[in-house]
């Protein structure tokens, strides 16, 4: 079984490309090293707004499988 870890960072401006996604890649960074057990990372990054914020979080459980979502932004 793979474990997926979902990390979602909610920016407007990120999501555009106006700045680099900091936060969400300091998620994976903590999580990889705390973390002893072989992870996959799902990893996205939405615009504040709360249908897409919705939509991406239950593909991230339902599709993607993840067992555990971190949200950041």
């Amino acid at each position: 079984m793979n474990v997926v870890i979902g990390v979602l960072n909610i920016s407007d401006r990120a999501s555009a490309g106006v700045y680099e996604d900091t936060p969400g890649q300091a998620c994976v960074a903590i999580l990889k090293e705390w973390l002893v057990t072989p992870f996959e990372v799902d990893y996205k990054i939405v615009p504040d707004d709360r249908k897409v914020i919705e939509a991406e979080l239950i593909r991230m459980a339902d599709e993607a499988g993840c067992c555990l979502v971190v949200t950041t932004g």
